[in-house]
């Protein structure tokens, strides 16, 4: 059985498949890493409504996730890629500062932690970001990592056992159930970058593949 109760998955897809379209700003480092900027969902630009509308999304789990009674202080740790940390776009637009600014709106008392990295894999994720786990010590969590280890990792063998790894990780430090959330990778199979690395139908079924791994893990 999965390790974790990971609500708005299906929600999360659905909103990603209306933003395809034509990108222009989804680049590729020199070091084969996927970084996206202001097309983070593979194509159409993602205006400040389509964060706030992910962001709304995030809000309805975050208070759906509080216990019965007077609403304790979120500690709200955002782990991921150029998805999280909102590349191209100021730091107040991404999804994570955006979430914590609707739930201070809504009268709650939120501390974020967003240690997201450009073009970073679940490999880099476990060795510079879950380190932070010990520091914040989240009561809750956003997961949002597959892009890279698609362009650059060894499989989906390996991103299933590094995903293990990091929610194993999770567990330990007590975040379960509605504690957590992982967003599935964009599809950016439309974007210019795509053209690299063959046909675009193939690499959208690879994405597809990666996000299902996600989902079972």
């Amino acid at each position: 059985a999965a390790p974790f109760s990971k609500p708005g998955l299906g929600g999360l897809r659905s909103h990603e498949g209306q933003q395809r379209g034509r990108g222009d700003q989804v680049t590729q480092g020199h070091d084969g890493s996927f970084r996206v900027g202001q097309y983070a969902h593979g194509g159409e630009k993602i205006t400040p409504e389509v964060h706030v509308g992910l962001s709304a999304a995030l809000l309805s789990w975050l208070i759906g996730g509080v216990d019965g009674g007077a609403a304790p202080p979120i500690r709200y740790l955002a782990l991921g890629d150029s998805f999280t940390i909102g590349t191209g776009t100021p730091e107040r637009l991404n999804f994570p500062s955006q979430l914590s600014a609707l739930l201070k709106r809504s009268g709650r008392e939120v501390k974020l932690e967003n240690v997201a990295v450009n073009g970073y894999s679940t490999r880099e994720l476990i060795r510079d970001e879950l380190p932070a786990l010990e520091v914040v010590k989240p009561t809750h969590v956003t997961l949002a990592v597959g892009a890279n280890d698609l362009v650059r990792g060894k499989g989906p063998a390996e991103y299933r056992a590094r995903l293990k790894q990091i929610f194993g990780r999770l567990a330990a430090a007590g975040l379960e159930g509605g504690r957590i959330i992982v967003i599935p990778q964009p599809d950016w199979s439309q974007a210019p970058i795509a053209e690299a690395f063959g046909d675009r139908d193939e690499l959208r079924g690879r994405i597809d593949a990666y996000n299902a791994i996600l989902a079972e893990e």
